[in-house]
């Protein structure tokens, strides 16, 4: 029998550098304030992922009669899913919505931020005012069909956009906005049963090693351990100025939504 080869690098392990996994208090912060200040389908819906951090197919898959404004709570019962037209190898990808969602768990009624109702009462609204149905559909003036399903491709593209050409911030791929959903939620010390109800996980430990992460950045990191008295050296002073990067992402982010460009914001 011929010996098995195994490369060198099969068993190591790449960093994964943190600032590409999650979005960022103030690079959030603007997204937020374009979406608001520039009000398409589109935008609507990217707001709604950033409060609520369904899977990208869910979120397009979402219909009006899903949405229970008493218990402000989503239904999420189907998918969106890229399948072969006919079934057949050589036949045309096409974007279809699925009576299923991608895990058992995914079977699921996600809360909705009690602050967030008379914005998700809009989009019951507008939505109804174009036949109902999906939650998010082309409206005149875009390319793609009038009433037409928002597909979930056409919104990391419109993603890209806003991130690349208007923010100049760092594009992150859609599904990042779950990641930074459920790193929010473990921040602020949402209980572990709320936590994976809401992501649609079996137990809180899939959730903390794939999709739980560390929205401070490098200084942030920094500022909090020099905070701790355990770790300063005798005799030698800190300097708040150089390492108070809270205070300045703070004041960064009242700059922006004070702006009243939007392309200039981040720059």
């Amino acid at each position: 029998m011929n010996d098995i080869r195994i490369h060198k690098g099969a068993f190591l392990h790449k960093k994964v550098a943190v600032e590409n996994e999650i979005y960022y208090a103030d690079e959030l912060e603007a997204i937020r304030s374009y979406c608001i200040k520039n009000p398409d389908p589109y935008t609507r819906c990217i707001l709604l992922e950033s409060i609520i951090g369904e899977r990208p197919g869910e979120l397009c898959a979402i219909r009006v009669e899903d949405i229970n404004l008493d218990n402000m709570q989503i239904s999420v019962s189907r998918t969106e899913t890229r399948e072969l037209e006919g079934g057949k190898a050589d036949g045309k990808q096409k974007d279809v919505v699925r009576d299923r969602t991608k895990t058992e768990k995914g079977l699921r009624d996600v809360s909705i931020p009690i602050t967030a109702y008379d914005f998700v009462k809009e989009l019951i609204t507008i939505a109804n005012e174009n036949g109902g149905g999906y939650l998010f559909k082309q409206e005149p003036g875009r390319n793609s069909r009038v009433g037409e399903r928002i597909r979930s491709r056409q919104l990391r593209r419109h993603l890209k956009d806003i991130c690349e050409n208007e923010l100049h911030i760092p594009y992150k791929p859609l599904h990042k906005f779950r990641k930074t959903y459920a790193s929010i939620l473990k921040s602020a010390d949402v209980d572990d049963a709320i936590i994976i109800s809401q992501m649609g996980h079996t137990d809180i430990k899939l959730t903390e090693n794939i999709y739980i992460k560390d929205r401070k950045r490098a200084l942030e990191r920094s500022n909090v351990l020099g905070k701790i008295p355990e770790l300063q050296i005798p005799g030698i002073e800190s300097s708040t100025d150089a390492c108070d990067s809270q205070s300045h992402i703070e004041s960064h982010i009242t700059d922006l939504l004070q702006k009243k460009e939007p392309g200039n914001a981040l720059k």
